[in-house]
């Protein structure tokens, strides 16, 4: 996961993170943040309660946490924190999984008068979590490959030309 995290963070130049869920915490397995990671009190292998993260809310979403709001998360597939668990910063989630279920998520964090929460920085998101996912599902993934078909000359046409 680390070449797609560290991408998304020269992309986006936000904290980015990589997290599962440890019972009720959330379970920071990376982090990358440049200038803005000191501002971020956030380290590999800490801990915070999930719910008041937009990694907790992305994961507990696929967990079966009832209410409107992880409804919305399934849905969409993002989650967002708005000062819920450090002031003056948010964070944008996704999902790392099939569709319908999650085993981490992804974000991006930074200061709220520069993270908009829209589609510019979700799409990056998007992305960074499922690149990540199929490097981690490759080997269940099985290619298809179409059928060999042998081409057809239009009458009149010698083959010849086509050798």
């Amino acid at each position: 996961a680390l070449p797609h995290l560290q991408e998304l963070h020269r992309v986006t130049g936000f904290v980015v993170h990589l997290a599962v869920l440890d019972g009720d915490d959330l379970v920071y397995l990376e982090k990358i943040g440049g200038r803005l990671a000191t501002a971020v009190p956030t380290r590999v292998g800490g801990r915070r309660p999930a719910r008041s993260t937009a990694l907790g809310k992305a994961l507990l979403a696929y967990e079966g946490t009832p209410g409107a709001a992880y409804d919305h998360i399934r849905e969409q597939r993002v989650a967002f924190e708005n000062e819920e668990s450090l002031a003056g910063f948010g964070c944008i989630a996704v999902p790392v999984g099939p569709v319908g279920s999650a085993v981490a998520a992804v974000s991006l964090c930074g200061p709220l008068p520069h993270l908009r929460f829209e589609h510019r920085l979700t799409a990056p998101v998007r992305m960074t979590a499922t690149a990540i996912w199929r490097k981690l599902d490759r080997n269940h993934i099985v290619p298809t490959l179409q059928t060999r078909r042998t081409l057809r000359t239009a009458p009149g046409v010698r083959e010849h030309q086509y050798a």
